[in-house]
């Protein structure tokens, strides 16, 4: 039996933060939390009743796809190569497991709390992916950064709230405080992606009759997001939002398509996130910090193969600041963490410079499991 996606209520998360939610109810927090990121679980819950999300997320994701279709010397002067295309617009960059160039997807990057989120000359350098500004294209789709940077900030806003309850629920298993809340509430630096899957009429699936000739293959890897876990400490999801060529909504037909998440056991679940309730998924930065008592899990998601339409949704990374200490009270190589990943002294920039190294060099010598989370 597939194990159950735990749902949080915003009002009890919100009464939690006031300090006036009763013991039985903060009880019952407590045990989701378990349930959700404890060892075993899914590594991911979601929270429903948000205020003013439903319309941020019904504004926003239509135009991921609005700027896909602008025409393509329009999209390229809102790309940013010095960042390695982590702001603006990316397409065709990221390297699928095959080898190729994914075509198969678009991003537009950006801080969704600083437009600048550093002025030093040294961390611009230094950090190019997370301390260079957004880019936003006022000309070619003025509604972009406001409804980007809207719906960004209510993502945050919740995910302070669950990384406070996260903290509070580490304490209460006698270690010290993760320090989660104010890791995501202080840090400049989360990333947001909008995301466009373009519709893949002519692709085919493992699932899909047909042959098994090498354009089959292929297809059936472009078609995935591969099996990674993120290295952040929360990546708030939105359900994804379906739309046909002719720009109207429709319903996914595809009951494959979506996010899949591999347990502590190996054993696939695929999650459905509710329409109205957002997705947060912890990642490995909150599993260090917390001494691994919290836990990331692996996941991927697989596109809309042979579909005529386009998938859209939207990812913010919560993370902390580049230069966050990434210490922990157990030794990580204990809970899950490559010797290859953290090393004593580290800082969060480092770490990352390191699990993607990690998940992606073609000169390691031992076979990587999971793809680059961001990227």
């Amino acid at each position: 039996m597939a194990k159950a996606v735990q749902e949080l209520d915003w009002k009890a998360l919100s009464a939690f933060e006031k300090g006036t939610l009763p013991e039985s109810d903060l009880n019952i927090l407590m045990e989701q939390i378990k349930l959700a990121y404890g060892p075993g679980g899914l590594g991911i819950l979601t929270v429903s009743g948000i205020e003013e999300y439903a319309e941020a997320r019904r504004r926003l994701l239509p135009l991921a796809r609005d700027f896909a279709l602008l025409p393509a010397d329009i999209k390229e002067k809102y790309q940013d190569p010095e960042s390695t295309f982590q702001f603006g617009w990316s397409h065709g960059v990221e390297i699928l497991q095959n080898g190729k160039a994914d075509t198969f997807k678009g991003s537009y990057y950006a801080n969704p709390k600083l437009d600048v989120p550093s002025t030093n000359p040294e961390e611009l350098k230094r950090y190019p992916t997370y301390a260079r500004p957004n880019v936003w294209p006022t000309e070619d789709l003025p509604d972009l950064r406001d409804a980007f940077m809207n719906l960004g900030k209510i993502i945050i806003k919740a995910g302070e709230v669950l990384a406070k309850l996260c903290d509070y629920y580490v304490t209460s298993r006698g270690l010290p405080s993760p320090s989660l809340s104010e890791t995501v509430k202080t840090s400049p630096c989360p990333k947001a992606r909008l995301l466009h899957y373009f519709p893949t009429t002519n692709l085919k699936t493992e699932n899909d009759s047909g042959s098994d000739s090498d354009s089959d293959s292929e297809a059936n890897e472009s078609n995935w997001c591969g099996v990674h876990c993120d290295h952040g400490t929360l990546t708030g999801l939105c359900r994804a939002m379906y739309i046909n060529e002719n720009g109207e909504v429709v319903k996914n037909t595809n009951p494959n398509v979506g996010l899949y998440i591999l347990d502590s056991q190996g054993k696939e679940t695929k999650v459905n996130i509710p329409e109205d309730s957002l997705g947060f998924q912890l990642g490995q930065a909150a599993q260090i910090h917390s001494s691994g008592v919290l836990r990331a899990t692996p996941h991927y998601v697989k596109a809309a193969a042979g579909s005529s339409y386009s998938r859209n949704t939207f990812a913010v990374f919560l993370q902390p600041h580049w230069d966050t200490a990434m210490d922990s009270a157990v030794d990580p190589y204990t809970f899950g963490i490559s010797e290859k990943q953290w090393k004593p002294n580290m800082n969060f920039g480092e770490f990352t410079e390191a699990t993607i190294k990690y998940f992606y060099s073609t000169d390691s010598e031992e076979p990587m499991e999971f793809g680059k989370s961001q990227l």
